[in-house]
């Protein structure tokens, strides 16, 4: 009887031995803050200029994107440049990738970008007009007479964009700007009754599986989209590795 107890216990132990970890199996892993990770640097001194502007762009949306239900961040005024860093050397590792027949299309016949929700450098406004420093900021006249909203206009160049349907578009002239932050401190101020980022409305229709960059323990999930596609033509999903190394891309409908 004792022998037999003997073999259920040695038994029980082996099998619980046998579970999987939590910290290294793939399917329990659970996914990463972009604190936690870093990409491998990439040269980028082979890519095309106009594709280094539209990675630089594409990689600050992803940033902000990151960044809209980031609360830890509230008082930084400007996309952290780990996280900025982390997804345009992404980009640029992902344009590296010749030896996948889909780069051609993805980066050389159709320059696409990563799938984008908002404008990087723009923001919705819209206020109470009988309130003077309202006022003042949709017809464009600086200073406003509101001490906070003025330190942010000089600091991030903010300006008036355009006024229409009682919104005004405002953009900053300052690269990288944390969009979600400056939202954040125009809403404190007196008077706003709206403030979003810029949406960019022409790509509404398309209704990707996961249009947000999935920050995971082993690899990157990049969506890749023809910008005037309508839907009719195909995207291109590319995964990569921390290490710079793209282990996948795939042509989907």
């Amino acid at each position: 009887m004792n022998r037999l107890l003997t073999v259920l216990i040695a038994g029980f132990l082996i099998f619980a031995g046998c579970e999987a970890d939590p910290e290294t199996d793939p399917i329990q892993t659970k996914p990463a803050g972009w604190r936690e990770v870093s990409m491998a640097p990439a040269n980028d001194s082979g890519v095309p200029e106009p594709l280094r502007i539209s990675f630089a762009t594409d990689a600050t949306c992803l940033a902000l994107r990151e960044l809209e239900t980031d609360s830890t961040e509230p008082g930084n005024f400007r996309i952290p440049e780990k996280l900025y860093n982390l997804f345009y050397h992404s980009l640029v590792h992902c344009y590296q990738a010749s030896r996948f027949p889909q780069r051609d299309s993805v980066f050389v016949l159709e320059q696409v970008h990563t799938f984008q929700e908002y404008l990087p450098d723009e923001l919705l406004f819209a206020g109470d007009t009988t309130v003077a420093w309202v006022l003042h900021l949709i017809h464009g006249e600086f200073p406003t007479g509101n001490p906070a909203i003025d330190s942010l206009i000089t600091g991030y160049q903010i300006s008036l964009k355009s006024y229409r349907y009682k919104l005004a578009a405002l953009r900053t002239g300052t690269p990288r700007a944390n969009l979600h932050a400056l939202i954040r401190e125009f809403k404190k101020q007196p008077g706003v009754s709206y403030c979003t980022p810029n949406y960019v409305t022409s790509i509404g229709m398309l209704t990707p599986p996961d249009i947000r960059s999935s920050i995971q323990n082993t690899e990157l999930r990049f969506s890749f989209y023809p910008l005037s596609d309508g839907g009719s033509r195909p995207y291109w999903e590319y995964d990569l590795n921390y290490s710079g190394t793209v282990t996948a891309v795939r042509s989907k409908k």
